[in-house]
Order: C-alpha cells, then structure tokens, then sequence
C-alpha cells in the first residue's frame, strides 16, 4: 500500500502519493475540478537527501512550497480567474510569511523567556528556561489556531481537513474508498502536520539543552535558527515512527498532544466535502 498524504485547500483537497499530485476544488457553480500532475519528490533526486534527519527537513521545505501552490490554485478556481500570483510574488509572499513566523513563533516566545529569567533566578535553569519558552510558544500556537478557527472561510478549511483525514483513514484500513466508507472515520490522523507543529515544539526543549547558557541573546537567538532543519528533520522522523507504530506507548505519548490539537484544526465535513476528498484521492490513487 502506497503512502497518500494530504491538505485542505480553499473549497477543496490536495493530495499527493508517491509520483502524483493532484487538487480538487468545488467550484462556486457546484461543479468539481480536478488538476493532475506527477510529482517527483525531492528526497528521491539524491540520496543526501533521503538520509534520515535530512530528508525530514526537505520534506518540511517541500510540503510547504506545495503546499502554497495548491492553496493558490484553489483559490483562483473558486474565484473563477486566473492564477493571478506570478512566480516572484509567490516567493516574496513566502518569504515574508516566513520571517513573520520566525519572529512570532521564535523571536517572541524567547524573547519572554529570556526576559522571565532576568526577572526571576529559577528560570535561568537551563531546563526550566527552554520548559518555559516552549510552553509559551505551544500556548501562541494553541491561540493562534483557537482564533483563526473562528473565522468562515478557516471553518470551510478545517472542514476539508476533517475529509482529507477521513479519506485517507479508510483507505489505510479498507483500501476501497468512497464517500460512504469514509463518513465512519475520525477527522484525526497521526501524520498530520498539526501533529508535526507540536512535536518541533517538544523536540527544541530537548535539542535547546545543548545551546550554551554563557552566551549573549543575539548569539543563544541565531543558536536556535541554525538548529531548526536538525529539530525539523528529528521531528519528522518521531512523527513517521509514530505512524508506523501506533501501539507503542511511547510513541503514542508523543503523537496525543497532536491529536488533541487536531480537534481545533479539523471539523466534521458533509458528503459534498468529503466527495471533493474521495475524487482528489481517486486522482492520485488509480492509475
């Protein structure tokens, strides 16, 4: 059984198997589009980058340049224009999402723990220093999602998300997929990326233990920038295993805070989501 994985997109699922990708979209006129394409994953073009670790990271690079692309393309088609993003605004947007990230899921949360342990001599412990800054970049991360939950077209989102892990769950446990089979399935999955976010979050408080204390912000800062493919790369790999055995209680332990994060990005979906889910996952499924 070849591995499938997935994300929701605007009115629609992207899905992508080993060699193919392929995105549905529920048009505003109630008609389903579906775009197909092989896909070449970057981790087989060289082995460095199918080494373990590494190609965690590459794979956490490369889903969220796809990632990108299929949300943008869904939009264009629930909007009924063409893709509007050229290439180059497409990087720029990227690149800035990207620093706005750092400096709300990186900059902050050590900013407030470093600031804590000028305050109060306990939280200088090296230990209690990363404990704290990953506790508070878990709890921006929680409010984050909390909040933009909130919103309609995120709820829409969130519910192709609950189809795609419906859809992917069946053919995990049944192999024959459709929207009938699908509905009996939970909207979590251990592979998801929500799951992945939480565990970068548990995996920097163990890999922070190495970063000298002795050491000026700016410097223990950039420590923590260049150590973000090896927290990335460990993370995938935690999360693989994971999935691979999910009887072991250790591995279990790690993926329930993911789940439980999954109940804020995932939501129920009606058949017309999970029929959009079912044709993505046919696209890339059957030959």
């Amino acid at each position: 059984m070849q591995e499938i994985g997935g994300q929701a997109v605007m009115e629609g699922v992207m899905m992508k198997s080993t060699d193919k990708i392929a995105i549905a979209v529920r048009k505003q006129n109630g008609k389903i589009t579906v775009k197909k394409q092989k896909y070449a994953p970057w981790i087989k073009k060289s082995r460095i980058l199918s080494i373990p670790v590494i190609r965690g990271f590459v794979v956490f690079i490369e889903s969220i340049a796809e990632g990108y692309k299929a949300m943008n393309y869904s939009a264009s088609e629930v909007m009924d224009e063409e893709e509007s993003s050229s290439s180059a605004i497409m990087v720029v947007a990227g690149i800035f999402a990207f620093i706005l990230a750092l400096f709300l899921f990186k900059f902050v949360p050590f900013w407030a723990a470093y600031g804590m342990s000028s305050a109060l001599k306990i939280f200088e412990e090296r230990f209690v220093f990363n404990l704290t800054e990953g506790a508070i970049k878990a709890g921006m991360l929680i409010g984050y999602i909390f909040l933009i939950s909130k919103m309609k077209d995120v709820k829409r989102v969130f519910e192709y998300h609950g189809a795609e892990h419906k859809v992917i769950n069946c053919y995990e446990a049944e192999g024959k997929v459709s929207v009938k089979n699908a509905k009996k399935y939970p909207t979590f999955h251990r592979r998801c990326g929500t799951s992945f976010l939480l565990l970068v979050v548990m995996v920097s408080i163990a890999i922070y233990i190495f970063v000298p204390l002795g050491i000026s912000f700016l410097s223990r800062f950039l420590w923590r920038l260049a150590l973000l493919p090896l927290i990335a790369g460990a993370s995938y790999e935690i999360l693989k295993a994971s999935s691979a055995y999910p009887k072991n209680i250790i591995f279990r332990a790690l993926s329930w805070p993911g789940v439980f994060l999954q109940k804020l990005t995932t939501s129920e979906p009606d058949e017309k989501q999970l029929e959009v889910a079912v044709k993505a996952f046919k696209a890339v499924a059957l030959p």
